[in-house]
């Protein structure tokens, strides 16, 4: 399973004799075009340079690999882009996300990315896997009743939308530096928190 460039669940169907005795080894082929397709066209966006000509590999990450819980019998794993089997994509989004995810902790120890109707907020914690999972869970869940569950920032126009801000948090040897000590500040927040706020 993968997440295209429109955010939208892709995933290749492989039996398990297969996906053991071929794929965890040398993946499942997809073109490269595949990161160019927008959610309203089966073909690549114009500028992306990127064309149904050539092919990269699917490596399964097996460490998130886990049972789909409304059906028993099958697995879902989700998929790294590599060139060949060892050499990541450059528009593989897992990988540009590990190197966007080094450079905020290493030069700012800082790694972080609800109010309508009907709108949810999920904290899940840093486990980047998890936001995959859990969206097909939700998904599945709201199927099973009849209902239809969507991650779009604003899915009403006349609502308030949830997908225009973002969490942010800061730590330092494990503390978090936003937050005021004993009550020291008027809303709880630090110091550096709260000139870190007015700055916005």
């Amino acid at each position: 399973m993968w997440v295209d460039a429109s955010g939208q669940h892709r995933c290749r169907v492989v039996p398990q004799k297969r996906f053991h005795d071929v794929v965890v080894k040398n993946g499942v082929g997809l073109t490269c075009a595949s990161m160019a397709m927008s959610s309203h066209m089966d073909g690549p966006a114009d500028g992306t340079n990127l064309s149904g000509v050539g092919e990269i590999r699917l490596i399964p990450d097996l460490s998130t690999k886990s049972v789909i819980p409304w059906e028993k019998e099958q697995e879902m794993v989700l998929a790294d882009m590599h060139l060949k089997p060892g050499i990541p994509w450059q528009y593989c989004p897992r990988e540009t996300l590990r190197r966007v995810a080094k450079i905020l902790k290493d030069e700012f120890n800082l790694l972080h990315a609800e109010s309508g109707h009907g709108q949810f907020e999920f904290a899940l914690g840093y486990n980047l896997h998890n936001l995959v999972f859990t969206r097909e869970v939700i998904r599945a869940v709201a199927r099973k009743h009849g209902l239809m569950a969507t991650f779009v920032p604003k899915y009403a126009l006349d609502d308030i939308g949830s997908g225009s801000h973002v969490h942010i948090s800061l730590s330092e040897n494990g503390e978090n530096v936003f937050m005021g000590r004993s009550g020291a500040t008027r809303y709880g927040i630090s110091k550096i928190g709260s000139s870190s706020w007015l700055e916005y």
